[in-house]
């Protein structure tokens, strides 16, 4: 009896932990595709945004871009946390100040326009960078997180 056992029982245990082993990895980059498009999903309307109002020829009804950063928050706050159990623990510190630097520019008290008066009056922005472009780095800085595992 024993024998039998022995037998059917340990290949069927070891095809049954192999399983369980591939069905757990598949479930984990499943959770991570999920959390990238999440990201991905809070951040890419915005650089859509940014460029819209980069390329907006005329400064009368220009679109209220500010305001679009400050009403995204809370979004991307929510696909930023929900992204961080993927951030290896040695790039966590990089991840939390890509996201604090961009945080404190789409704040409403920051935005297009504070970028744009620091941008044009600050010595050290040697480069006249447009302020459009400079939050939208910030948010690639971000997603640049978001790359394949």
């Amino acid at each position: 009896m024993i024998e039998i056992l022995t037998k059917w029982a340990l290949p069927v245990l070891l095809a049954a932990l192999l399983g369980f082993i591939v069905w757990r990895k598949q479930k984990e980059e499943e959770r991570f595709q999920m959390a990238k498009d999440r990201l991905h999903a809070a951040f890419d309307p915005t650089l859509g945004r940014l460029a819209f109002a980069r390329d907006y020829k005329s400064t009368h009804e220009a679109p209220d871009i500010d305001s679009q950063l400050d009403s995204a928050l809370p979004m991307q706050t929510e696909a930023i946390e929900s992204y961080r159990r993927f951030v290896p623990k040695d790039g966590q510190p990089e991840y939390d100040k890509a996201w604090d630097d961009y945080r404190g520019w789409a704040k409403k008290s920051q935005g297009v326009f504070a970028a744009r008066y620091v941008i044009q009056e600050d010595p050290k922005f040697i480069i006249k960078e447009d302020p459009h472009d400079f939050i939208a780095k910030k948010i690639h800085t971000i997603l640049h997180f978001a790359k394949e595992k």
